[in-house]
């Protein structure tokens, strides 16, 4: 459920920037961590997944804003969307920014939902830090 992931954000991540919270009307869960002195914004949702009837926790974030000169170029994003396919996990466009997304079961394990989420916070990071070497503060 959503507010027993929210628990388990707020009880593994020491430090946050944002403390974690959730719209359980939006089925929306957000944060911002912070991972050894930079942010390391979160945003998970409920999503559909690819069976017909799964609903799956969708855990997002970001690399960067998708204007960036940097990540604007199609290099780049092809370059970006390899690494992340290697490690289970896609890149998301929308109109502000490029994202790191990883999928979830809704009944994985907690230590496991854990792992993934920190995959997707520490992928987003270094993708940040190398191509933009920002730190964005989060959605």
């Amino acid at each position: 459920s959503i507010e027993a992931t929210l628990d388990l954000i707020k009880s593994n991540f020491i430090k946050f920037n944002i403390f974690p919270y959730s719209r359980i009307e939006q089925f929306l869960i957000r944060a911002n961590i912070d991972l050894d002195g930079r942010r390391a914004p979160l945003r998970m949702t409920l999503i559909k997944g690819k069976a017909f009837d799964e609903i799956v926790f969708a855990i997002d974030s970001i690399i960067g804003r998708s204007t960036h000169s940097e990540l604007r170029k199609i290099d780049v994003r092809a370059a970006i969307r390899a690494s992340l396919s290697e490690k289970g996990m896609e890149l998301k466009e929308n109109n502000d920014y490029l994202l790191v997304r990883k999928q979830m079961a809704l009944n994985e394990p907690g230590p496991n939902q854990i792992e993934m989420i920190k995959s997707v916070l520490i992928a987003a990071d270094e993708l940040e830090e190398e191509y933009t070497g920002g730190d964005e503060e989060g959605f």
